[in-house]
């Protein structure tokens, strides 16, 4: 389930290093930042605790296993901000020190965005002391929050990759984390078993996922030994009912299809900047959106919701073995996916699904290469064609079936042949998962709509399940009901849930 700590500060300003008590329980080190118990094996521990509040500063104390002589830190990071794109994350990091098991010190020698390089081996865990500093963000308002970092009077949200340095053969991290009295503290990892912190299984998790420091206790929805840890921040926390009445039905609907029993918890953190985006981590997300969310917009918030919670499956687990190749799969089929469940869930009407499939054909037609070889034009072309290939295929099924199957057969079979996304997936795969769900020309079709130029058959699948694409004035594709369909036609588009 989502972890939620008490922190151990009277107030912020008690930051004094020589007074932090660490969640981890460990004491303070001569005023030279809290001191930890050595890491086993090749695990690592960490002690984060905030060295300065405004502009934000935090102090970071690691035990990590003598394994190389190279420190680094995570090289995926936001474009267009001068101090990452010159340095990386070790841009932000000041005053590293590193230490051997009896205390003396080890040179650490900058070797750009990848991170340092020791003088010399030690013989056994490296102990280091840094600074994290926003200071930087904060100076341009926290641009690229959802990917980076953000902090107000009422949250700190910090993608790990800004705050940890791993060495390479690393394996799981102890995580302690300091917060004020009365704050909690969110993560997308699972409790120590043995006492308080948090575990990271793995590099991956630890530096690919966001955790928060939050004054109000966060909520959580839970499904099918899955668990969702919510996090509305700003105007989110006035929509926080419409959020966890969007969230359930889709986590339930995501872990019925796909089920991740013992899965770590899920974190959902709703930025308040006003601007629109999306970023998906391993086991948590970040989202922001142009106008307050309510019900009456929630068609278009909480499709990105639905959207950013599917890569949880499709994109970290499902993985294709080409990612340029494969992006009309990760981003596209997690669209249509999105789309089709807050359809099931009655979030949104038959009229604005069949609104989103207009916006979808409009947006394909843009696109400028084929599906399978995007080249930089990632984006809604693209998104929105995979949706399309998703949405024919859906129709396809279900017609050929009689009903009884569909795309959901689909990723299932593909889920257990991947044993649960353990193994990245090709073309042969999707091709055998449809194979095992539906027989038909799926290599005909890859060669002609996915490698090749010949366009969706779109009209014909429409027609199929009942409905038609009109053009409106200036050439706006619209896909409306068609009344004068077939009956077998009517009939499907009725069990779709189109009627």
């Amino acid at each position: 389930m989502g972890q939620t700590r008490e922190g151990t500060m009277a107030n912020w300003t008690r930051v004094g290093l020589s007074v932090l008590l660490l969640l981890c329980g460990c004491a303070t080190n001569g005023g030279a930042g809290p001191a930890m118990p050595a890491a086993m094996g090749a695990g690592a521990r960490y002690a984060i605790a905030i060295d300065r509040v405004a502009p934000l500063r935090l102090h970071v104390t690691a035990t990590l296993p003598s394994v190389a002589d190279r420190l680094q830190m995570s090289t995926t990071r936001p474009g267009g901000i001068d101090v990452l794109d010159r340095q990386g994350w070790p841009g932000i990091v000041s005053g590293l020190r590193a230490a051997a098991p009896d205390g003396s010190p080890i040179g650490v020698e900058p070797v750009g965005e990848e991170g340092w390089r020791l003088a010399r081996e030690a013989t056994g865990p490296v102990t280091l002391h840094y600074q994290v500093d926003y200071a930087p963000l904060v100076a341009l308002d926290w641009p690229a929050a959802n990917e980076s970092g953000y902090a107000d009077a009422d949250a700190i949200v910090l993608a790990g990759r800004s705050v940890f340095i791993t060495v390479p053969g690393q394996s799981a991290s102890h995580v302690g984390i300091d917060a004020p009295e009365g704050w909690h503290v969110a993560s997308p990892w699972p409790g120590a078993g043995d006492g308080p912190g948090f575990v990271a299984g793995s590099v991956p998790d630890l530096v690919d996922n966001l955790f928060v420091l939050t004054r109000h206790r966060p909520d959580s929805v839970r499904s099918e030994g899955f668990t969702v840890t919510l996090v509305p921040l700003g105007h989110w926390r006035q929509a926080s009912t419409e959020v966890r009445g969007t969230v359930d039905p889709i986590a339930r609907q995501y872990t019925r299809l796909l089920p991740v029993e013992g899965a770590p918890p899920y974190l959902m953190v709703l930025m308040p900047q006003r601007a629109r985006g999306g970023e998906s981590f391993r086991n948590s997300f970040a989202m922001t959106v142009e106008d307050p969310p309510g019900p009456g917009n929630r068609a278009r918030w909480g499709n990105t919701l639905a959207h950013e919670l599917f890569h949880y499956w499709n994109g970290w687990r499902l993985r294709g073995k080409d990612y340029a190749a494969t992006q009309w799969f990760q981003e596209g089929f997690t669209e249509y996916m999105a789309n089709r469940a807050m359809l099931e869930a009655g979030l949104v009407t038959p009229d604005q699904f069949l609104q989103s499939l207009s916006t979808h054909v409009a947006n394909y037609r843009r696109l400028e290469s084929t599906l399978e070889a995007p080249g930089t034009r990632k984006g809604p072309p693209l998104y929105s064609g995979g949706a399309l290939t998703a949405f024919l295929w859906d129709v396809a099924i279900r017609d050929a079936s009689e009903g009884e199957r569909d795309l959901d057969d689909v990723f299932a079979a593909l889920w257990r042949r991947t044993d649960r996304g353990a193994r990245d997936y090709d073309w042969r795969d999707i091709r055998a998962a449809l194979d095992a769900t539906q027989m038909h020309d799926w290599e005909g079709f890859r060669q002609r709509h996915l490698s090749g130029r010949e366009a969706l058959p779109i009209v014909e699948a429409l027609r199929t399940l009942g409905l038609q694409l009109v053009e409106k004035a200036g050439g706006q594709p619209d896909v409306r009901r068609d009344h004068a369909a077939a009956t077998s036609a009517r009939a499907l588009r009725a069990q779709y849930g189109l009627d």
